[in-house]
């Protein structure tokens, strides 16, 4: 749940650090330091509300937000899981007010639920966002080929389960 909760706050993290971002399309790696796991894919973002994230490496893994309902899809598991987002936290509001680092402009600080996140920018785009996780590992999540303002076909973030996999509502 914790990687879910952090794909919603980057999510409207790269909304509201600045204003110009509307949608967003990146390729993503993200480090767990004390595990050594490296995930790899790409990611797709309309909105606050509205995104796609594609887990190529390790394993395979589609995370959909759409609205307030988690989706993820693991095919190796033949297993579709729907988690509704009960808690809504305000992270677009929180990283609306997330604070620049006076002596360094391409950074910024935010705190959500007792978790800074450090977002590092170049030219006004995010390239890093790095924190600690509950369990106190060190987390990164590097971009690549950032494209700002992309558009998407209209049904890009539909998803249907597949036929034949495990439904699980939470």
């Amino acid at each position: 749940m914790k990687k879910f909760l952090l794909i919603l706050a980057l999510s409207n993290a790269l909304f509201s650090l600045n204003q110009k971002i509307k949608s967003l399309q990146a390729d993503f790696e993200q480090t767990i330091q004390d595990n050594q796991i490296i995930y790899q894919g790409k990611m797709y973002i309309q909105s606050s509300n509205l995104a796609k994230w594609e887990y190529l490496t390790p394993l395979k893994k589609e995370i959909y937000i759409i609205q307030d309902t988690l989706i993820s899809y693991e095919p190796n598991l033949s297993q579709v899981t729907f988690t509704p987002i009960k808690q809504q936290l305000d992270f677009l509001s929180i990283i609306q007010h997330a604070k620049q680092d006076p002596q360094n402009p391409n950074l910024y600080f935010s705190t959500i639920n007792q978790t800074l996140y450090r977002l590092h920018t170049s030219e006004g785009i995010p390239t890093t966002l790095q924190y600690q996780d509950t369990l106190g590992n060190e987390v990164l999540i590097k971009l690549k080929n950032v494209k700002i303002n992309p558009t998407f076909p209209k049904n890009f973030f539909d998803f249907t389960p597949p036929k034949g996999v495990d439904v699980i509502k939470e």
